[in-house]
């Protein structure tokens, strides 16, 4: 009994002391395994000190806050290579990757703990990983933000260098932000060292992930190859079966090895619920001339729900490819099985709600009426209610039941007073009253939507109501107050198409009043610098933040993007993220010269530009927004074709977002996308070489094609800007047909008369950004537009 005593007590005094003197006899990387990670504490980057939970030293950097306690500092934001040309080669080349240039420019003597960074992290790039094993702790006491990064790269090396203590840094590696690298590390060391582990955590991993990544799903590729290799040939299946149908990159080859698993095509050998999970994947993908054609049930035991969501999903690829009998046979299909209690309440409403709009461009009415009528009174509270109950009064009306349809527009007012639904209602109706010249009762109206804040949720909208009181005004013969509206139109909707046409019609009743007033809005003389003087964010504190911070400051920003996109999904609208925080990322990505990357997040997830003109610090923001890619391009192509370079900037910005990848759900490719046939068309009108739908993905072909296609437009259309828009996106024989039932009409009228949703909200789109870019980078003349 004395001598277990002593055995547990020699136990316990000496456990705590073993891990210290291995990393003395490794070299360092490693000072204890239960060496603490401090949260990364913001004031690191404001000049002042603060102390670590357990090391009680404090660390401090010197200069202006750039991020405190309290927010984040965008004018004192400052980027290390700014000042420094061999960091600004150093950066380059990591960016280039060719980081074996590094070591030329950043010597090993420099004093510069900057340099020495770079130099560590090129040589570490480069495959020589001993100094950053060797030093490993020593820099990350230097680095205190970059301390997680560090060891990251300082486990990555031991790895690669197939060392013992491999483990016990992943072990550490696990209680940070790069918890998800140290596990798949972990299981490339077990996968050769001890396969049957490796199936075991493997297993255990992806069974609790609700959400694969590109990583998740190469993990699942590695657990089938061990798996197969074991003679589980059922089990290898299930995961490879799972990768094929939910991953695009690694689709090839887990059909692949389906295929020497089966001597069987993945879709002649899937099973019902593997084939709806890759006609998921397909339908995202917009692959629906794929669905059409390889994807079949037939044969297979299927259950309700998943015939369910098989006929909503060939129903909704053939709706996107026109082919509107076979749309509405597979969805009535489709309407019929999600009637099943198994089926989901989302699917059943989507089926329900295409079968409608594909029974609609079939010309059955009633049959719409029927399928749209059992969304509104059975899923009342769906976000596809109250678009349904708007579908329908626009048949009833078509079908001369106006009594039913203005029941109904008074349920769309009482259901859903914020919806954009009842909004568009309610414009209506106040258009056709001023298309019938009872401009008090479509004035009356207008006002009272005006003043009902719910109904109005956005500048544009605020516009729309403020231009259209202005001409209502203006045709009732008191123009005093229609230059009133159309100056608040102005102020209120900044950059917006209605703000554009307010000032074009201040111009028409009074020459030059509308250009002395956008000269107001865009006048001021502030510096354009930063636009905010601080943001304000919980997710300053987080500590990804501090990391894309420092990482971003030595120019290393797309390193820093993914550090920063593990956790926060920065590109997406539905980012649930605040929006100070997407500023600061935005404004970041553009110091480092990522205007694409800025652009997606500050033009399309944000859109801040829409709350202010673009003058002064504002101006900023705009140009975040609107941003000079592929201008050289654009510029040279519209001098050829004779037509405004700020139209053809403003269409790439709209149609692709400056993606010359872009595909359509119609097949609609590249910068400008071209439909395949519309290529063909202009390709032999032109000579322009034209081989493959691939070759729209070419800026050059893409941006040449366009301005010729806009150039004809234009003495088509007669130079009148927003039909030529329209004729673009929905063909220049649908707007000339349009435009011969509606001659009598004014252009702004039609535009707003026009049949097609997305073609109106096209031309408004177009034009305004058409305007922002003649503003930020032309002459800052007013866009002229018809105002007739």
């Amino acid at each position: 009994m004395k001598k277990f005593r002593i055995f547990i007590f020699i136990t316990l005094i000496t456990i705590p002391i073993l891990p210290v003197i291995y990393s003395v006899k490794t070299g360092g990387i490693l000072k204890s395994s239960e060496e603490s990670f401090e949260v990364f504490h913001s004031s690191v980057l404001s000049g002042r000190s603060f102390k670590t939970p357990r090391q009680k030293k404090s660390i401090q950097i010197s200069g202006s806050p750039v991020l405190t306690a309290t927010g984040f500092y965008p004018q004192n934001y400052t980027v290390y290579t700014d000042s420094d040309a061999n960091l600004q080669k150093a950066s380059r080349y990591i960016r280039e990757n060719q980081p074996q240039k590094v070591e030329s420019v950043l010597k090993k003597d420099s004093t510069s703990f900057h340099h020495d960074f770079l130099r560590i992290l090129g040589n570490f790039l480069s495959g020589s990983y001993d100094e950053l094993i060797l030093k490993n702790y020593s820099i990350r006491k230097k680095y205190p933000l970059l301390k997680e990064y560090l060891l990251y790269l300082g486990c990555k090396a031991s790895f690669k260098k197939g060392q013992k203590e491999t483990m016990t840094l992943l072990d550490i590696l696990e209680k940070t932000i790069f918890k998800k690298q140290a596990v798949f590390m972990k299981m490339k060391i077990l996968k050769e060292k001890d396969p049957a582990k490796f199936i075991k955590y493997s297993e255990k991993y992806l069974s609790g992930i609700k959400k694969f990544t590109g990583d998740d799903y190469h993990l699942a590729m590695e657990l089938a190859e061990v798996l197969k290799k074991k003679g589980d040939k059922k089990k290898a299946l299930s995961y490879l079966y799972l990768v094929w149908s939910q991953n695009n990159k690694l689709e090839k080859s887990a059909s692949k090895n389906i295929f020497q698993l089966t001597g069987k095509n993945p879709l002649r050998n899937s099973s019902c619920k593997t084939r709806i999970k890759y006609l998921e994947k397909m339908n995202k993908n917009m692959s629906f001339d794929k669905i059409i054609r390889d994807i079949k049930i037939n044969g297979i035991r299927c259950s309700q729900s998943e015939k369910c969501a098989y006929y909503y999903y060939i129903g909704r690829a053939h709706y996107y490819r026109k082919n509107r009998t076979e749309s509405l046979n597979s969805l009535k299909k489709a309407v019929y099985f999600c009637n099943h209690k198994t089926a989901p309440r989302d699917l059943i409403i989507k089926s329900l709600y295409l079968a409608g709009k594909s029974s609609l461009a079939t010309g059955k009415k009633s049959t719409a009426l029927k399928f749209l009528r059992r969304i509104h009174q059975q899923f009342p509270g769906h976000r596809y209610a109250d678009d349904a109950l708007y579908i329908e009064i626009s048949i009833l009306k078509s079908m001369n039941f106006k009594s039913r349809a203005k029941k109904l527009l008074n349920l769309v007012e009482k259901n859903y007073p914020s919806g954009d639904k009842t909004f568009n209602a309610l414009f209506n109706r106040a258009l056709s009253m001023g298309r019938n010249k009872s401009f008090d009762s479509a004035i009356a109206l207008l006002e009272k939507i005006r003043n009902s804040t719910s109904s109005v949720v956005n500048t544009e909208q605020t516009g729309k109501i403020l231009y259209w009181l202005g001409k209502f005004n203006e045709l009732k013969g008191d123009l005093k107050k229609a230059q009133l509206y159309y100056q608040k139109t102005a102020i209120l909707s900044p950059g917006s198409f209605y703000s554009l046409y307010a000032l074009n019609r201040m111009n028409f009743k009074i020459p030059d009043s509308g250009n002395r007033l956008l000269e107001k809005l865009i006048s001021d003389k502030t510096p354009t610098t930063v636009p905010w003087s601080i943001l304000k964010s919980k997710h300053f504190n987080e500590k990804e933040f501090p990391v894309f911070l420092e990482l971003s400051r030595y120019g290393l920003v797309e390193i820093a993007l993914r550090v920063l996109q593990q956790k926060f999904s920065i590109f997406s609208k539905n980012h649930g993220t605040d929006k100070s925080f997407l500023r600061a990322v935005s404004f970041i990505l553009l110091k480092n010269s990522m205007f694409y990357e800025s652009f997606l997040i500050s033009g399309k997830v944000l859109e801040d530009h829409t709350l202010m003109w673009g003058a002064g610090k504002n101006q900023l923001i705009w140009k975040m927004s609107f941003p000079e890619l592929y201008s050289k391009k654009i510029l040279q192509w519209s001098i050829k074709h004779k037509i405004p370079w700020y139209i053809l900037s403003g269409l790439v910005r709209e149609e692709s977002a400056f993606n010359p990848g872009a595909i359509s759900s119609a097949n609609a490719r590249g910068l400008t996308q071209i439909m395949p046939a519309t290529a063909k068309y202009i390709a032999r009108k032109t000579g322009i070489s034209y081989s493959s739908a691939k070759m729209l993905e070419k800026p050059d072909v893409s941006l040449n094609m366009t301005a010729w296609y806009l150039a004809r437009l234009s003495k088509l259309f007669k130079g009148n800007t927003p039909f030529i828009i329209a004729a673009y996106n929905a063909g220049e024989g649908k707007i000339k047909r349009f435009l011969g039932k509606n001659k009598n009409y004014s252009t702004d009228m039609q535009i707003e008369m026009m049949d097609y949703e997305e073609t109106r909200k096209y031309i408004r789109r177009v034009t305004a950004s058409a305007f922002a870019y003649k503003l930020l980078y032309g002459d800052k003349k007013l866009l002229k537009l018809p105002v007739d």
